[in-house]
């Protein structure tokens, strides 16, 4: 089991509507968000560290337009489930132009996800972080790939939720464009070779981002055995693959979990 009792106060990353943990209304209701014809529902519930006395803080991105104009039944009781289930001022929203105007379920090219991606992530970096203190960080998904690192150069335990295979790529000299200082973390960041030093890196050496959050994360959650099904067959041909080894060193050391019910976390895993 996680053990999750000694951290008292916890931040959840929330980057992406199909993130939020639906199960914040503290009933049984499903909610769930279509994005490109898929449906989405997160199953990793708050409600275990609201038992154990945590401090919960949610991070999500300002999502003006979608909050004044849309009128989606499910995506509005995702809102109001957060609204019950989080006092408002635990309500941490990240503030950049990349949200006030997009709308969340609509189709993106890679290079706008990884903008909004930084946008959010140099929110929680820059000034969401340093003002809540967490004494542990949820992560979900590629989107929010460098926060483990980050953590790690603080000292902060972070887990790292799979939601999918979804990724995406950066150099350093891009991130840092976009106003997030990697220079304090980059050698926690996972790369796709590996890297002489920070100048010869910054240009040339891609970041990936999915695997950096499994990399630098204390604990990887993947979300159910669907994921973990997905990564099998993903990998199956390929057993040297970056993915996988890094999956198995965690599997090994004792901080790779499956969330497979909604009420604990086990070991249990498929052909790793």
């Amino acid at each position: 089991m996680l053990k999750i009792s000694s951290h008292r106060r916890v931040l959840f990353l929330i980057p992406e509507i199909k993130y939020f943990p639906v199960c914040m209304a503290g009933d049984s209701t499903p909610l769930v968000v279509k994005e490109e014809g898929l449906t989405y529902a997160s199953i990793f519930p708050i409600n275990p560290f609201y038992d154990q006395g945590a401090d919960v803080h949610v991070v999500i991105p300002d999502y003006r337009k979608l909050i004044e104009e849309n009128h989606d039944p499910g995506i509005n009781r995702i809102f109001e489930a957060i609204k019950r289930r989080v006092p408002v001022d635990r309500i941490h929203l990240a503030k950049d132009r990349s949200f006030f105007y997009i709308d969340p379920v609509s189709s993106r090219n890679e290079l706008d996800n990884v903008k909004i991606s930084l946008a959010f992530q140099r929110e929680v970096i820059n000034n969401i972080e340093p003002a809540v203190q967490p004494d542990l960080i949820h992560c979900h998904g590629w989107m929010t790939g460098l926060i483990p690192a980050v953590a790690r150069q603080m000292g902060i335990p972070c887990l790292f939720t799979l939601n999918s295979l979804q990724n995406a790529r950066a150099t350093i000299a891009y991130i840092e464009d976009q106003g997030i200082d990697a220079a304090f973390f980059w050698q926690d960041l996972y790369y796709d070779r590996m890297p002489l030093d920070y100048r010869e890196t910054r240009e040339s050496n891609t970041v990936d981002f999915l695997l950096s959050g499994i990399f630098s994360a204390s604990n990887v959650i993947a979300e159910n055995l669907e994921v973990l099904m997905e990564i099998e067959r993903s990998l199956n041909d390929y057993p040297k693959t970056p993915m996988r080894q890094l999956i198995k060193n965690k599997c090994e050391r004792g901080s790779m979990f499956c969330f497979n019910n909604r009420t604990a976390l086990s070991h249990e895993f498929v052909g790793l």
